[in-house]
């Protein structure tokens, strides 16, 4: 069964092994069965025209992004640029007044792209169905239960270890079975301290963005010239929602183990330096401009362009373009790496003469050094966090192993703490 769907709402059911074909107009849906030709649904005017425009408008934006991505290229290519002069901004201040200019649609989303006539309704997908709304109480019951046993559990041990001896005599008997020479008992009080202090962090957090949604008034932020559009307690909102109730799911000092997982290394690599920032600076000095007054790709397009006219003057232009395609779009880092390695980085004549500063770059090996130093503390931190992650891991287990021992608990503690440490293991 082969199936296609012409417009938004268009559908098609057929049973058996049937075939599809469209007619050269696009607008009537077609199942041949056994040469027998049944009309499945017919598209109305309304909806034939919105269905041609929707085309035009995505084929005249891929043609227009290419025009734009040629021109640019083009620039690179002939030097003719000039810098644009940017206005120091806050990222909030910024983002209000990229919004600003945003008419913002009831339901979400944005109704003047395209002039509006692309927008449709997104109330039918925003409806949960049962299973969503079961998952949703799930997940609610999660953001409050894991918490909750967190501090009962690790306030429970504290108090227990501290106050009550026979407890503390039952703890180091167990501590003696287990046949690893390992302060178990040091452990079991170290990560208790540890768990009360971050579900505490963490709990003050959701209940302050939590009541900055529900009392917060639709103005502007202190230092703020420019209005949203919309109320600003949705950003807290947004917090709550996408950033606390997630965290409170699944939290556990077990998330160390997310910085040593082998699939996440690379992203966490990324996120961990700052070479950047550094080459970003460095770049700054060179073409002689004030700091964080340039964007990554200004600075990537005045090392192409160097680099294109200099190293690639003898080439055609489709050569120069597509030397320039594949170095517009480097990062500040990679774009410094290219650079140094071309013939035009060693003619400090030419850079003068083009009013640059060479000198700036004089100490690229500080960079080389950061970045080295920043892969040993990379690879430092993460056996650090698997190492405390194993810990963590370890001493519930034996933890678990003591309740289950213990005859002074009830027998749905050992219970429920089993519970609470596989939701913090799927987490």
């Amino acid at each position: 069964l082969k199936v296609a769907q012409v417009g938004r709402s268009g559908n098609a059911v057929a049973m058996g092994q049937s075939s599809l074909c469209q007619t050269s107009s696009g607008a009537d849906l077609f199942v041949e069965h056994n040469e027998h030709t049944a009309l499945i649904k017919e598209e109305t005017e309304d909806e034939r025209q919105r269905h041609l425009h929707e085309r035009h408008a995505s084929s005249s934006l891929r043609t227009g992004f290419d025009n734009c991505r040629r021109e640019r290229l083009q620039k690179v290519v002939k030097s003719d640029w000039t810098w644009e002069k940017q206005e120091a901004l806050h990222p909030r201040e910024a983002m209000y007044r990229l919004l600003k200019h945003l008419k913002m649609d009831p339901d979400g989303g944005i109704l003047n792209i395209e002039k509006g006539t692309g927008q449709a309704s997104k109330l039918r997908a925003l409806k949960k169905d049962r299973l969503e709304r079961t998952l949703a109480v799930i997940g609610a019951a999660r953001a409050v239960g894991n918490p909750t046993l967190m501090l009962c559990f690790a306030l429970s041990l504290l108090y227990r270890y501290f106050f009550q001896e026979t407890y503390r005599t039952h703890m180091r008997h167990q501590c003696h079975e287990i046949r690893l020479h390992v302060p178990l008992e040091q452990l079991y009080v170290i990560c208790a301290v540890m768990e009360v202090a971050v579900a505490t962090y963490c709990v003050l957090r959701a209940l302050y963005h939590g009541l900055r949604a529900y009392c917060y008034g639709n103005k502007a932020p202190v230092g703020s010239t420019t209005t949203l559009g919309c109320n600003y307690k949705y950003m807290y909102v947004a917090e709550f929602y996408l950033r606390d109730i997630p965290t409170l799911q699944s939290l556990s000092s077990l998330r160390l183990l997310a910085y040593a997982h082998p699939n996440l290394i690379s992203k966490n690599a990324k996120l961990f330096t700052s070479k950047d920032d550094i080459a970003r600076a460095m770049l700054e000095k060179f073409v002689d401009r004030e700091p964080n007054s340039c964007d990554d790709e200004q600075l990537a397009e005045r090392l192409a362009g160097l680099i294109v006219q200099h190293d690639h003057k003898v080439c055609d232009e489709e050569q120069q373009i597509q030397e320039a395609h594949n170095l517009v779009d480097l990062t500040p880092y990679n774009a410094l790496m290219r650079f140094t390695k071309s013939e035009v980085f060693e003619d400090r004549g030419h850079l003068v003469s083009q009013g640059l500063k060479p000198e700036a770059l004089d100490k690229l090996w500080r960079l080389h050094l950061i970045t080295a130093l920043e892969k040993v503390v990379f690879v430092v931190a993460v056996f650090v966090c698997a190492f405390f992650g194993v810990v963590e891991f370890f001493t519930k287990v034996c933890r678990l192993s003591l309740l289950l021992t213990d005859p002074h608990v009830y027998w749905w503690t050992p219970v429920v703490f089993f519970v609470f440490l596989v939701n913090q293991s799927m987490g």
